[in-house]
């Protein structure tokens, strides 16, 4: 059991870069990798810009209901050393607000790039999906773009509430004594990578319409090679450079499972 844990485990793993060596090799495929890319490298950089270009203001806001941090005209040596503390607080201030910001920017742009990302991951999963297994998909159409955004929305609702709700009820291991903090840690960062191979092997789950307790029967039942695909998940951010191999390499081990399975 064990050593099929670990085969399995090492599946996952191998089909990252499986996912990176398929795509390179492909050159008509990179304009969804590219697009997605491009548009959230601007984003990026347009949020930066405007944090650094309203700063000064953001600053000023902040000190401006934290009293004053400067004392006019010292004229004792306590006052030049309470200046000094005043001068330090100002500082921590500032980088809090540089890294708060910095942290929600990442975040936002994270989010905004798995969004924008979504239907070129989808195109590119389908067209990866064609190339191996050489059936062709139905032609997209009115009808079926609307039947399948509204299953989707539903199964993305029903994937939310699962994957909050697991870190939440993982939080009980906290109250264990001396291990509780090191049992959450390990699970949480293991929900988080099997979480992120959920994510990548969905887009083929999706076409063929399966249900929500369908796609986490298979989840689970291929949950080593999920955590080892989804190992990018321990590096934060990385993932945003790989979004594409990860479509692709997650497609290529959903076709492996498939098949071992059948």
């Amino acid at each position: 059991m064990v050593f099929a844990h670990a085969t399995s485990f090492a599946q996952g793993f191998r089909s990252f870069f499986s996912g990176i060596s398929f795509l390179l090799a492909r050159p008509r495929l990179w304009w969804l990798a590219i697009i997605p890319l491009t548009i959230g490298i601007i984003m990026l950089i347009v949020m930066f810009v405007s944090f650094f270009h309203y700063y000064g203001d953001l600053h000023a806001w902040i000190i401006s209901h934290m009293g004053h941090l400067h004392l006019d005209n010292p004229d004792v040596w306590w006052m030049h050393v309470l200046n000094a503390l005043l001068w330090v607080v100002d500082l921590i201030v500032q980088l809090l607000v540089v890294l708060v910001t910095a942290i929600l920017i990442l975040l936002v742009f994270y989010i905004a790039t798995l969004i924008i990302s979504a239907p070129f991951n989808d195109m590119l999963s389908e067209r990866v999906e064609e190339e191996v297994t050489g059936v062709k998909a139905p032609p997209l159409s009115l009808k079926r773009m609307i039947r399948e955004t509204g299953h989707t929305m539903w199964i993305e609702v029903l994937k939310g509430l699962v994957f909050i709700s697991v870190p939440i009820v993982s939080l009980i291991l906290l109250v264990i004594p001396a291990i509780g903090g090191i049992c959450y840690l390990v699970v949480t960062i293991v929900f988080g990578m099997w979480d992120m191979g959920f994510t990548y092997i969905d887009y083929p789950m999706g076409r063929r319409h399966m249900s929500f307790i369908q796609r986490m029967r298979f989840a689970w039942r291929n949950k080593s090679a999920l955590v080892g695909f989804g190992w990018i998940f321990i590096i934060p951010f990385l993932n945003f450079f790989f979004i594409a191999p990860m479509a692709v390499g997650g497609t290529l081990l959903y076709l492996r499972c498939e098949e071992k399975s059948s």
